[in-house]
């Protein structure tokens, strides 16, 4: 393997037990073969739980099915956004490939907007809460 290639191992950030590691946005590369052994043991847990596990080499461009396939749509309409400019790629002969980074900075974007967005929900019904509690004269 070349020194360009690196695995990239995945491990939750500080404070967030094994039970609360879902998301993408939870995650950070893994140094070390303490946290090796610990990535190892997440992504066998969530396979347990029938969640889908990837491993994904930094420094390697995947092709668009690979891409696609993490990314969870068509390969054709992975390759039509990259046609448009709205994701990186670069083309190698007639295909297109895409740096791996590239694929987990979309993923750690939607797991963001995902959080925000349950966030505001929960907001908006707390306030909804609120009013109807002050509309009955419950305090």
């Amino acid at each position: 393997m070349g020194s360009h290639l690196r695995s990239k191992l995945l491990v939750p950030r500080p404070g967030l037990r094994l039970s609360h590691w879902r998301r993408v946005s939870d995650i950070e590369p893994c140094n070390g073969p303490t946290s090796t052994n610990l990535c190892a043991a997440i992504a066998l847990d969530a396979f347990a739980r029938g969640e889908q596990v990837a491993a994904v080499a930094s420094g390697k461009p995947l092709t668009t099915t690979e891409a696609a396939n993490l990314l969870g749509m068509s390969r054709i309409h992975l390759s039509r956004l990259c046609k448009e400019g709205r994701v990186p790629s670069f083309p190698v002969g007639n295909l297109l490939r895409i740096e791996s980074e590239t694929v987990m900075t979309i993923l750690r974007e939607r797991g963001r907007i995902r959080i925000e967005a349950r966030e505001a929900a929960a907001t908006a019904e707390d306030r909804r809460r609120a009013r109807a509690t002050r509309a009955a004269g419950i305090d």
